[in-house]
């Protein structure tokens, strides 16, 4: 090996060493995301936070609470979790590495809202603390096992609830009004029934029969509330005296479809201007809906001649 082929070498040695040194040093800030998953591969959500556990699981209809209790999950709900947690970034830099610090930003395992995300067979993907934070634009959080803590771009501890009714679907009832055949409604000891014809819809309650057009406010009034029936809150508790109350029901509704189908809501008097509400004769979930909900509900005669 002549000189010249020991200088390249050393030079070469002096490069690639001064290129390691670099990158060992590189303190350049960059954004990152903080959990860098495919969401396509998120199968399982488990939150735990001041020692409740809330479980969602993707199934073959979409996302559900799996526990506490079995329940769909609010379509929107798992958009705004998938958008701003699993896609919120940070920098790469920690803002502090020590270990004394996991209290100050409240990441200790009793303080933190613990994440985790698994994929098929229950393999886990991530398993990260969120830090409760007094701003609402970032959140301190950091990995499991790791002292590294990171203040992530976006407050996303609203979106971290184990509260089961953060998550569910408040939609109890979905109906395309265009294939309803028959609506029959009772309240306050009376009733009448409407029913669909192919120009027109025919009101009968025992005395009068009246013909009403599709373009009646009332009609209108009426189906569109049937197509899409959203509860105010949810009733987990104490089931059997709240069922008691059903036995004398403020509003009973049957919906017959064209396709056969049928559907029955029952509203029941609970407190003040709020009523329980039942969806074909549930006994396993009961709602909670207003009272301005059954007026529209509450007609005679005279309300299909306007």
């Amino acid at each position: 090996m002549n000189k010249k082929q020991k200088i390249s070498i050393v030079v070469l040695v002096i490069l690639i060493i001064l290129f390691l040194i670099t990158k060992l040093n590189d303190k350049t800030e960059r954004r990152i995301s903080f959990f860098d998953i495919d969401s396509v591969l998120v199968e399982k959500i488990e939150i735990i936070a001041a020692g409740d556990t809330l479980l969602l699981a993707k199934s073959s209809s979409g996302w559900m609470l799996s526990y506490p209790i079995e329940y769909p999950i609010s379509p929107q709900k798992m958009e705004q979790f998938f958008e701003d947690v699993m896609k919120v970034e940070t920098s790469n830099l920690p803002i502090s590495e020590e270990e004394g610090s996991f209290e100050t930003y409240k990441l200790t395992d009793s303080l933190a809202t613990t994440l985790k995300i698994y994929g098929k067979n229950d393999k886990l993907l991530d398993h990260s603390l969120v830090g409760k934070s007094s701003s609402y634009n970032n959140s301190p959080a950091r990995k499991q096992g790791s002292n590294k803590i990171f203040r992530l771009e976006k407050n996303i501890t609203s979106y971290l609830k184990t509260d089961p009714k953060q998550w569910r679907k408040r939609e109890v009832m979905e109906l395309d009004n265009k294939q309803i055949a028959k609506i029959s409604i009772l309240y306050k000891g009376t009733g009448y029934e409407l029913t669909a014809t192919d120009t027109l819809w025919q009101y009968e309650d025992g005395e009068e029969s009246i013909t009403i057009q599709h373009s009646n406010p009332t009609l209108r009034t009426i189906l569109n509330s049937l197509s899409k029936v959203n509860v105010t809150d949810f009733i987990d508790e104490e089931i059997d005296g709240i069922l008691f109350k059903l036995h004398n029901p403020a509003l009973e509704i049957g919906i017959n479809m064209y396709d056969g189908r049928k559907y029955y809501l029952r509203a029941a008097k609970d407190e003040e201007n709020k009523y329980i509400l039942q969806v074909n004769n549930d006994t396993e979930h009961l709602y909670t809906i207003y009272e301005n909900w059954l007026k529209k509900f509450q007609n005679k005669a005279e309300d299909f001649r306007k």
